[in-house]
């Protein structure tokens, strides 16, 4: 985070692109393990 303020300091636009990016990186993670969670409910039915 220290690192993120020192790039941003007072600028806002950068602290929104900072903001925006955060959020897409979290549902793409979000995305990401959604899609884990599904291939191992397919195993699960397979070996059942």
């Amino acid at each position: 985070m220290k690192m993120i303020e020192e790039l941003c300091e007072n600028n806002e636009k950068k602290w929104k692109e900072v903001e925006d990016i955060s959020i897409l990186a979290l549902q793409k993670r979000i995305g990401l393990w959604d899609a884990i969670l599904e291939e191992i409910h397919k195993k699960e039915i397979e070996m059942a």
